[in-house]
């Protein structure tokens, strides 16, 4: 097996196993919305989306 192969090998191994654990969070009930996680992160991270940019753009316009 070339070390090419086996480099590819180990990189399927891997996303197979988190796939695994995905599909046992999802089947353990630990998820969360998308919406509402995408929203704290904006917060932590000070992040303005494009969407309340495009709502807001007449407070925004220099």
């Amino acid at each position: 097996m070339s070390m090419e192969t086996y480099e590819n090998a180990q990189r399927r191994l891997a996303m197979y196993g988190a796939i695994e654990v995905s599909e046992q969070q999802i089947d353990n009930g630990d998820v969360k919305d998308a919406d509402e996680a995408l929203k704290e992160i904006r917060a932590k991270y000070g992040i303005i989306s494009r969407t309340f940019l495009f709502e807001n753009h007449q407070q925004f316009e220099l």
